[in-house]
């Protein structure tokens, strides 16, 4: 991942919610990126540090555009990981990679609303 946010691989379909956001991500430690009620992308600092906690930590260059699936609830939601270390595995949910951010989205949007599904569908 370049730090230059017009990089192809930087999709402008849900930009970052400040620039506090998209410093972190170019810039910061690896980090986890929810999508907030606005539609836009935003630090989910405890996931962040509880993932990274569990993974070993690369320097975050790679945006990997993720589907999380909650292995409790079925509940699936798109996250974008700064770092292939954080999506690699997870304790409670079931993670999938895709290959760029409009992908990603246009499975989620596949599930349905809401998106809850008892496995993720093979990519």
């Amino acid at each position: 991942m370049s730090d230059d946010l017009r990089d192809p691989t930087w999709s402008p379909v849900l930009p970052f919610s400040d620039a506090f956001d998209r410093s972190v991500a170019t810039d910061g430690p690896a980090a986890l990126f929810t999508v907030g009620p606005r539609g836009q992308l935003r630090l989910a600092l405890n996931r962040s540090r509880d993932q990274g906690k569990r993974a070993a930590l690369a320097r975050p260059r790679t945006p990997c555009h993720c589907l999380f699936r909650d292995r409790a609830t079925g509940f699936v939601q798109y996250v974008l990981a700064t770092s292939p270390a954080l999506c690699e595995a997870h304790p409670r949910a079931d993670i999938q990679r895709y290959p760029d951010q409009q992908s990603a989205l246009d499975a989620l949007d596949a599930l349905g609303r809401p998106p809850v599904v008892d496995a993720l569908p093979p990519l």
